[in-house]
């Protein structure tokens, strides 16, 4: 595993890959006619397996100019002579795990083979818990990609993605299931790509992955709340339609309970397995053993074989919550071994940040930079849940959590107390932690990019 990876869906070899194509397309568009690659170049088995894939060509199509050319890693290009755009696309492989028609929703054989259960296990003695915790940002942070999902307008004109190219631009829509869709138009050609998973709870936006047997790639089209609208996936180019983007482990480690992932690949999984959000198990551990002693035991009131993140030392409480907000490192472990009460740095080798300008604002590293943080440094017991409520979705509320501040911090101690009066205590978070771009995440429209604000984890005094 590459060392440096971010713990992002913006990878930042996408960026080299979409670099590189966009290079080699220079070179063919400037080739002449009889050099440049078309379908009857593949082989007969290449031919068979694209047969009935969305990477044949019809004859049509090849008369109308469009050919396919070798992308990286294996994967087919669209592209045509007048111009300069391109529709990059994995090439089809069979399935090895037999369950590429898997429903999503159900946890499968590999996840109960680790004691993993899925949410709905714990609802049943875990009422009120699991209603309000279905709100929250770590329960959406993966869900079916289906109409209910899905934040984006499918209204004529508003379900329309345009580009700095005029011959590509992207139609979304939903069929009479409500499954989700999005529609490549390049020339003449179009192409259609259904989304199976929606990542992102919503608060900045959402973006879609998809199945191509055991094979799980990112869309290239996503929803970003401000404004509103469908943009370009984090780091796509606009003007081209890659749709061949690896989902590789840790994008899945950090978006999903669990997904069973098959050795010596990059990004492909046993999809039966899947259990969508960021849930209970998660944090409390495989659910198995515990549900099956309750079970048995219906009289027992104090839990058993679970993990109660509270009993945990501070450090171990830390370590559970970085797993997926730690910043960058070394992958020590296959992905979905940690457990609660682990120790991180048996799992990644990692970085730690030397100074405030290094690393960024994401959501990844929001431990790394509150770990740089006077009030981190010299507390004793700060932790994530000092000020985080995991059970309930409290994002946005600066009220509430400023009286989490005022608990160590007296308002008049604060050197703008003068000035605003006891109503400071109202709003710590505005000038403590800022909202910052997030320049790991650009979104590229036809016209500009633009950063998404995160809520920065660095809690200092700007300007000391």
């Amino acid at each position: 595993m590459q060392k440096n990876i971010l713990i992002t869906l913006t990878m930042c070899i996408g960026l080299a890959l979409v670099f590189l194509a966009s290079r080699r397309l220079g070179v063919w568009l400037q080739s002449s006619d009889k050099n440049r690659p078309d379908q009857t170049q593949l082989s007969a088995t290449q031919q068979a397996t694209l047969s009935d894939s969305p990477i044949a060509l019809s004859e049509q199509e090849v008369a109308d100019g469009f050919r396919l050319v070798d992308g990286d890693q294996g994967n087919k290009m669209f592209v045509h002579p007048q111009s300069r755009s391109w529709l990059e696309v994995p090439l089809p492989i069979a399935s090895t795990t037999g369950d590429a028609d898997a429903p999503l929703e159900q946890a499968g054989k590999p996840a109960a083979a680790m004691g993993y259960l899925g949410p709905q296990a714990c609802a049943e003695c875990h009422r009120n818990q699991h209603l309000a915790f279905v709100e929250t940002a770590h329960y959406r942070t993966s869900l079916p990609a289906n109409e209910e999902n899905i934040l984006g307008s499918f209204e004529p004109t508003q379900n329309q993605m345009n580009t700095n190219q005029s011959q590509l631009h992207f139609e979304m829509k939903t069929d009479e299931q409500g499954h989700f869709f999005q529609d490549v138009v390049f020339g003449n050609l179009r192409r259609s790509f259904r989304a199976d998973i929606a990542t992102g709870a919503g608060f900045i936006g959402q973006t879609y992955l998809y199945w191509s047997n055991d094979a799980l790639y990112q869309m290239h089209v996503s929803y970003f709340r401000e404004p509103d609208r469908w943009v370009n996936s984090p780091g796509y180019v606009d003007g081209t339609a890659w749709y061949a983007r690896k989902v590789i482990p840790k994008c899945v480690e950090c978006h999903t309970t669990y997904m069973e992932w098959i050795p010596g690949s990059d990004n492909r999984y046993q999809k039966s397995s899947t259990i969508l959000g960021v849930t209970c198990e998660r944090c409390h551990g495989p659910g198995k053993e515990h549900v099956d002693f309750h079970q048995r035991n219906p009289n027992v009131k104090q839990g058993r074989s679970i993990v109660n993140p509270s009993d945990l030392s501070l450090t171990q409480q830390n370590d559970l919550c970085a797993q997926c907000h730690f910043g960058s490192g070394e992958r020590l472990q296959p992905p979905f071994l940690f457990r609660p009460g682990d120790r991180l740095e048996d799992y990644w080798n990692v970085e730690e940040l030397s100074g405030p300008e290094e690393g960024g604002v994401h959501s990844s590293n929001q431990l790394a930079r509150l770990k740089l943080s006077e009030c981190f440094q010299q507390s004793s017991d700060l932790t994530c849940i000092s000020c985080h409520a995991p059970h309930h979705q409290e994002r946005g509320d600066i009220k509430l959590f400023s009286t989490r501040c005022i608990k160590c911090h007296e308002p008049p101690d604060c050197g703008a107390f003068e000035q605003v009066g006891q109503s400071i205590s109202d709003d710590c978070i505005s000038c403590h932690m800022p909202l910052s771009a997030d320049n790991h995440l650009p979104f590229e429209s036809a016209t500009t990019v633009q950063f998404p604000k995160l809520r920065d984890h660095y809690i200092r005094i700007e300007g000391k």
